[in-house]
């Protein structure tokens, strides 16, 4: 069984099992459902791709969104827009959730998105702005979460990790 990794896409392809930032499981304490229907796929109907592109030496975490030709990175204020980039996927269909966090926090079974341009470990991290998903870095010095959201670089201190949903022994350090 494969598990799961990151493919190498440009201008808009994507992988056959691309993970989506809606999961199946939904935290719903951590979203206004006011403004977000699963069903509906939010207020613009969009579902966007978890992803992550180079730059600047690191390799960000950000998101594709369905229609475009690029991975959109949070990175220094600005929403900055890739056509090369990798999507994650899980051919395999290993089991995941998004755990609820705040101020830098980084719960147990994260997968790690990237690093940043100083070798900081980055993890994949979203947020409702908007009425939309997005899924980011989250950036565990910063204390945040950072999504890319109309040109620009949005920042909340309270935000979901993406996580393998049960760890293995072998990852403990057992």
């Amino acid at each position: 069984m494969e598990g799961i990794k990151m493919v190498p896409c440009c201008s808009g392809s994507t992988c056959p099992s691309p993970v989506p930032v809606v999961s199946p499981t939904i935290n719903r304490h951590a979203i206004d459902m006011s403004i977000w229907n699963p069903r509906s796929r939010g207020v613009h109907r969009r579902i966007g791709t978890v992803a992550a592109a180079r730059h600047n030496g690191g390799l960000i975490p950000g998101v594709v969104m369905p229609g475009t030709t690029s991975c959109l990175i949070p990175w220094g204020g600005q929403a900055v827009a890739k056509m090369d980039y990798f999507v994650l996927c899980n051919p395999g269909g290993v089991e995941l959730v998004w755990q609820r966090a705040n101020n830098g926090e980084v719960p147990r079974g994260a997968l790690q998105g990237g690093y940043s341009e100083t070798g900081e470990k980055l993890y994949f991290g979203r947020l409702n702005h908007g009425g939309i998903l997005l899924s980011g870095k989250v950036h565990p010095s910063h204390r945040v979460c950072y999504v890319p959201y109309n040109g620009q670089e949005v920042q909340n201190s309270s935000y979901e990790v993406l996580c393998l949903k049960t760890v293995p022994l072998a990852n403990l350090g057992f």
